[in-house]
C-alpha cells in the first residue's frame, strides 16, 4: 500500500508537496481520483491503511502522510526490485499490487517529459495577469471535508482562524479522538467539552453570520438567481485578496446556497423584493380618458386618482431544541460523523445549517402560497402557515379590501371541467383587456395532469406532432403558468408576470442561526421577516356594489371564484374540496358539524349565501373552541377557523355577524 501510494504521489509530480504537507484541494482531488481507480479507495482509506500496516494507528492524518515519505528512497529500490523479478516478496504486497506499482512506474517514466513541460507553462502562466471577468472555481471540485488532510496548526489544512487545532472540535475531526484521549496525552487541557461550550458557540455564530453575509452579498451583486447547485464554475472576483481560508469558507457556503435554491421554490415564479422592515407604500394611478378632439381655448379633459399600496411583512422565527447532543450525533453517524465520540465537533454546525435549513425552506414556499397571519398565543407554538400571509391569502384579502372583483360565474372545477374553466376565462380576460399580451394565467400545479388530458381530448385530432401543450387554444398571446403548493384549491388567476412579489427584509436572515448550548442541550433561532403582495392591484372602492360597477376596468389581478357551494341542509363541509366554503337556502334550521379531510394550519373560511334558515356552528364538539356560537344575520357574513390536529378541533380566527 505505502509503495503504491507512493507511486501516485511521483506520477502526479506531487512528492515534494506531500512531504511538506502543502497540497492544495485541487491536488488532494487528483490524489483521490487516482487512488480510486488505482486501489478502489478514497486517499484517506489509504492513507489510514498504510498507517495501520506501520502500526500508526494513532496518528493523525499529518503524521500518516509524513511517515508515508520516511523511507520513500528505500521503498522505491524495493519497488524497482520487485517489478524486476516480477514477483512479490514475502511479508509484501500481493502479486497483483506489485505488477500496479510497475506500471506506475513504467508511467512516471513515459510522461516525465510531458510533466516537465506542464510545469514550465504553468511557471510562464502565475507570471502573467488573469485574464477575464475573474477567478473561476468549479463548484464539483469542492474539497470533501473528511479526505482533506490536517496539518500542524490547521484542520484539512485550511490557514484560517476558524480552522485553528487549538479548537477541541477541530482537533477531534483531525484526529478522531474524544477530548478525553486528547487530555489524557497533554494535547487538550481539559477533557471536559463543558468547557469549551461558550467559544463553541461563538464560532457557530461566526460562521452563520458569514453564511448570512454571503447570501446577502450575493443577492446585492444579482448572483444569487443565478446560482446553480453544482454549476460549472462560479465567479469569485470579489475574493481575490482573501486567503486560502476564507475562499474555502465561501466556496464551502456557496455550495450550500446553491443547493437550497436548487430546491423547489416559488422564486422562479415570483420574485423576491428585499429591503421592507414593516410596511411599505406603493402609489398606484388610475387615469379617466384624456385624449379628445382640438379645439382652441382652456377645455380640460381627465383626472388622476392616486391611491397608496402597501407591501407588508411579518416577523417569523425559527426556534429549536436538540434536548440530546448525542442522540443529534446519532442521527448523522452514518453519513457526516467521522471525528468521533464528543458531541461537540466541526460537522455539526453544517449539519445543523443544512438539516433545519433544508426544512425551513420547505415551510418557507408552502407557505408563501397557503400561509395566513394568525396572532399567536402567548407562550404557545403557532404552526409555520400562521407566520404570514401567503398568496391565496393576500388575493382573498383585496377581494375582502373591494380592489378586486371575482369572475364570479367561473368556480371550482373538475378533471372534466377544467378545460371549460380555463377557456372562459381566457374570454372573459380577453373581452375586459385591450390585449393579452403581457399578461400570464397562473394555474394550480397538481390540476395541470387534468388540464393536458382535457386538451388532448378536446383538440387530439388538431395536433401536429408535439401533443398536448401548456397553452390556451385561440389565445396564443397569453401565457399559461403553473403554481406548486395550491393543494386542492380551483383558484385561477392572470395578471402581468413579475406583479406579484415576496417580500424580505435582508437577503439571508433566515439562514443567520443564533446558537446557544446549555448542557447536553442544543438550542438553535433565527428571525427574519417575509410577506406577499402585487405591486398593480386595483382601485380601493368603498362598497362591493361599486366595485362591481366599475366592472373590471381598473383592477390588474383578475380570480376566479374558487369557493365550494354547500348542498342544502349540508352539516359539513369537504376540505379536499377547496378552503372557501358558501352556503345556500336551507330546508330548515341547519348547523354546521364538522370540516371533514382538514388539513393542520390552513384557515377555512365559511359564507352566508342565503339568509333562508341560514347555516350556523354551535360552541360545541369540533367547534368546542369558538369564542361563542356562531348565528349569523346577513348575507357575507363569515366565520374563519383552523383545524388542530393534536386536539381535533377548530379555533377560530375571526368572524362577522352584521349587525352584532
Amino acid at each position: 500500500m505505502k509503495k503504491t501510494l507512493l507511486a501516485i504521489f511521483t506520477l502526479l509530480g506531487l512528492t515534494e508537496k506531500g512531504k511538506t504537507g502543502t497540497l492544495s484541494a485541487e491536488e488532494l482531488d487528483k490524489i483521490n481520483v487516482e487512488c480510486q481507480k488505482q486501489l478502489k479507495m478514497t486517499f484517506t482509506e489509504a492513507l489510514e491503511k498504510s498507517s495501520k500496516e506501520n502500526k500508526d494507528l494513532e496518528a493523525t492524518h499529518q503524521e500518516a502522510l509524513k511517515a508515508l515519505f520516511e523511507s520513500e528512497n528505500s521503498n522505491a529500490d524495493a519497488s524497482q526490485k520487485e517489478v524486476k523479478s516480477g514477483e512479490a516478496t514475502p511479508g509484501t504486497e500481493s502479486h497483483e499490487e506489485v505488477v500496479a506499482t510497475g506500471d506506475l512506474v513504467k508511467g512516471i517514466k513515459d510522461l516525465k517529459k510531458t510533466v516537465q513541460e506542464q510545469a514550465l507553462k504553468i511557471a510562464i502562466l502565475e507570471k502573467d495577469p488573469e485574464k477575464g471577468d475573474g477567478k473561476k472555481v468549479d463548484l464539483k471540485k469542492f474539497t470533501p471535508i473528511n479526505s482533506a488532510i490536517s496539518t500542524e496548526k490547521h484542520l484539512f489544512g485550511i490557514e484560517h482562524p476558524f480552522f485553528g487545532l487549538e479548537k477541541p472540535w477541530n482537533r477531534i475531526a483531525a484526529t478522531r479522538k474524544d477530548l478525553a484521549a486528547l487530555a489524557s496525552i497533554g494535547i487538550m487541557g481539559n477533557s471536559n467539552w463543558e468547557n469549551y461550550k461558550s467559544d463553541f458557540k461563538v464560532e457557530f455564530r461566526k460562521y452563520a453570520q458569514s453564511f448570512s453575509e454571503r447570501f446577502k452579498q450575493l443577492q446585492a451583486e444579482h448572483k444569487l438567481e443565478n446560482l446553480k447547485f453544482n454549476a460549472s464554475s462560479l465567479d469569485f472576483t470579489g475574493f481575490d485578496g482573501t486567503g486560502w481560508g476564507e475562499l474555502y469558507l465561501v466556496r464551502r457556503q456557496d455550495a450550500l446556497i446553491a443547493y437550497f435554491r436548487s430546491l423547489p421554490s416559488i422564486r422562479n415564479i415570483f420574485p423576491v423584493i428585499y429591503g421592507i422592515q414593516d410596511k411599505m407604500e406603493m402609489t398606484n394611478s388610475f387615469l379617466d380618458d384624456l385624449g379628445q378632439s382640438y379645439q382652441s381655448g382652456k377645455v380640460f379633459k381627465g383626472a388622476n386618482y392616486f391611491q397608496p399600496m402597501l407591501a407588508e411583512v411579518f416577523d417569523a422565527m425559527f426556534k429549536f431544541k436538540f434536548t440530546d447532543l448525542k442522540n443529534l450525533e446519532k442521527e448523522y453517524i452514518g453519513y457526516l460523523n467521522r471525528e468521533g465520540s464528543d458531541p461537540i465537533k466541526w460537522t455539526m454546525i453544517e449539519w445543523i445549517m443544512a438539516r433545519n435549513l433544508e426544512k425551513l425552506n420547505s415551510e418557507w414556499n408552502y407557505r408563501r402560497i397557503n400561509g395566513f397571519r394568525v396572532e399567536p398565543t402567548i407562550g404557545t407554538a403557532g404552526h409555520y402557515l400562521h407566520a404570514s400571509n401567503g398568496l391565496k391569502r393576500q388575493l382573498q384579502k383585496y377581494v375582502e379590501d373591494f380592489r378586486l372583483a371575482r369572475f364570479t360565474e367561473i368556480t371550482t372545477y373538475t378533471s372534466s371541467t377544467i378545460l371549460t374553466a380555463v377557456e372562459a376565462f381566457a374570454k372573459k380576460l380577453n373581452e375586459i383587456l385591450p390585449s393579452l399580451q403581457g399578461y400570464a394565467l397562473y394555474l394550480n400545479e397538481k390540476h395541470v395532469p387534468w388540464y393536458l388530458a382535457a386538451f388532448r381530448t378536446a383538440y387530439g385530432a388538431q395536433f401536429d406532432f408535439s401533443g398536448a401543450k401548456m397553452a390556451v387554444m385561440n389565445y396564443p398571446d397569453l401565457q399559461l403558468i403553473p403554481v406548486p403548493n395550491m393543494g386542492n384549491s380551483c383558484l385561477i388567476f392572470a395578471t402581468m408576470p413579475g406583479n406579484i412579489e415576496l417580500y424580505e427584509n435582508v437577503a439571508g436572515e433566515m439562514a443567520n442561526f443564533y446558537f446557544q448550548q446549555d448542557m447536553e442541550e442544543l438550542m438553535v433561532a433565527s428571525w427574519w421577516k417575509e410577506g406577499v403582495g402585487g405591486y398593480k392591484v386595483g382601485k380601493k372602492f368603498d362598497s362591493a356594489v361599486l366595485l362591481a360597477a366599475d366592472n373590471f376596468q381598473n383592477q390588474y389581478i383578475f380570480l376566479n371564484d374558487p369557493t365550494v357551494t354547500l348542498a342544502a341542509n349540508a352539516t359539513t363541509c369537504d376540505a379536499t374540496k377547496g378552503e372557501e366554503f358558501i352556503t345556500v337556502a336551507n330546508g330548515g334550521a341547519t348547523a354546521i358539524t364538522d370540516i371533514t379531510g382538514a388539513e393542520e394550519g390552513k384557515v377555512y373560511t365559511i359564507v352566508i349565501g342565503h339568509i333562508t334558515n341560514a347555516s350556523n356552528i354551535a360552541k360545541s364538539a369540533k367547534f368546542s373552541e369558538l369564542d361563542s356560537a356562531w348565528t349569523p344575520t346577513a348575507v357575507g357574513d363569515f366565520l374563519k377557523v383552523f383545524y388542530t390536529k393534536s386536539t381535533g378541533k377548530f379555533t377560530e380566527v375571526s368572524r362577522l355577524v352584521t349587525g352584532s
